[in-house]
């Protein structure tokens, strides 16, 4: 897909189009990271922690985690 490169301010943007928004559900107002790599341009999700909330909306829910049997307590941990 071709976009074009616009002017604004002393910095060059790109529109993401719509489809490809969606598809990798992008809304306004996502901080993004931008790396330069060898000939073309990466882009990618830059996640900024908000707390629980967010945190929680970012994981799979349906994903159970293993207990983790760290051993026995060693000094003043409370079980």
């Amino acid at each position: 897909m071709n976009v074009k490169v616009r002017p604004v301010g002393n910095s060059l943007t790109i529109t993401i189009p719509v489809e490809i928004a969606k598809l990798l559900s992008i809304k306004a107002g996502d901080m993004m990271d931008i790396e330069a790599k060898n000939d073309h341009i990466e882009l990618s999700e830059k996640y900024c922690y908000k707390g629980l909330d967010d945190l929680y909306k970012k994981s799979n829910s349906s994903e159970k985690m293993e207990d983790i049997d760290w051993g026995k307590p060693t000094g003043g941990e409370l079980w």
